[in-house]
């Protein structure tokens, strides 16, 4: 798995890698439109434009069921993680029973087993960032003001203090690991590892930026890129060690080119989205370009040892 595709001279939005067999990328090119790409091979498996949108938030109406049950991919085998309507952002369990809403700066609604749940955000004036766990539906959302809110499903867990600084000029992050057994958060210039009772397990500050942040779908890998040297770095789910590093750009130059013909992104643009997959997978896009590598194209740093 190495190689690139020239999609367009916008900027890609989100990037997704879906479950299910065969495996794909999900490539939102448009707030409505997604481009679904085999994994391994970068073959093109079709693409779909989001329409026929309800225009009221009534979820239990028969008119939301609908939509909400064709939010899938081309092949109708995986649902599409996060799709973003002028009503709400909507994540979706790997299954499909559960529907996460996020609605404007702080009102979170959740659809589960036929029913509508509000969650409790009544001390929230807003969330910079919130993630859900695709597989059990464990919700972690951070506030403005760096407070971690955690909820199982619809029950309401806590806010914790986990020592971020926020900064309206640093992009916040919350990704949370399949099963909700680790959250990791980061405020910019830190990355802070919490389980899902809000005890902070681990953090580790960085000399960078962090503009994007990912994590695979166990945990064990943590991806970042950050807003000046355009470099994706790998850190350990474990223990938030720092573990490899590459210059995306040199990723991009090195992968197989799909198209006959195609455009590098300028290397002064920054990374606009990235995404961590199982066994090592790294996705990423620059300008228009999208990547699919994995962790054996990057450089290995060399570990501490003890000289004792």
């Amino acid at each position: 798995m190495n190689w690139r595709i020239h999609l367009t001279n916008q900027a890609i939005r989100e990037l997704h890698i879906l479950a299910g067999k065969p495996r794909m990328l999900a490539v939102w090119t448009q707030d409505n439109r997604v481009e679904f790409y085999d994994l391994e091979t970068g073959a093109l498996y079709g693409d779909r434009v989001i329409v026929d949108e309800p225009d009221n938030t009534e979820y239990l109406s028969e008119t939301w069921q609908t939509f909400l049950t064709g939010l899938m991919d081309v092949k109708q085998k995986s649902y599409l993680p996060i799709v973003s309507t002028s009503q709400a952002t909507i994540y979706t369990t790997d299954d499909g029973k559960l529907h996460l809403f996020r609605e404007d700066y702080n009102t979170l609604q959740m659809l589960t087993d036929g029913h509508l749940y509000t969650l409790d955000t009544s001390t929230v004036e807003s969330f910079a960032a919130i993630d859900l766990d695709l597989a059990l539906g464990i919700v972690a959302a951070l506030d403005s003001t760096g407070k971690l809110y955690i909820y199982q499903q619809n029950i309401f867990v806590g806010a914790f203090d986990i020592g971020l600084e926020m900064d309206m000029f640093r992009r916040s992050t919350v990704v949370i690991s399949n099963g909700g057994g680790t959250i990791f958060v980061t405020d910019g210039n830190q990355i802070v590892m919490t389980d899902i009772s809000g005890e902070v397990l681990n953090r580790t500050s960085v000399h960078y930026n962090i503009r994007q942040m990912a994590c695979s779908p166990g945990g064990g890998m943590i991806v970042t890129s950050d807003n000046e040297a355009g470099l994706i770095r790998i850190y350990s789910g474990s223990d938030l060690t720092h573990t490899h590093q590459r210059f995306a750009v040199d990723l991009i130059a090195g992968a197989q080119q799909v198209q006959l013909l195609a455009d590098l992104p300028p290397i002064t643009v920054a990374i606009s989205a990235l995404v961590a997959g199982s066994r090592g997978a790294i996705g990423f896009a620059m300008s228009g370009v999208i990547c699919m590598t994995d962790v054996s194209y990057l450089t290995k740093l060399p570990r501490p040892q003890s000289l004792f």
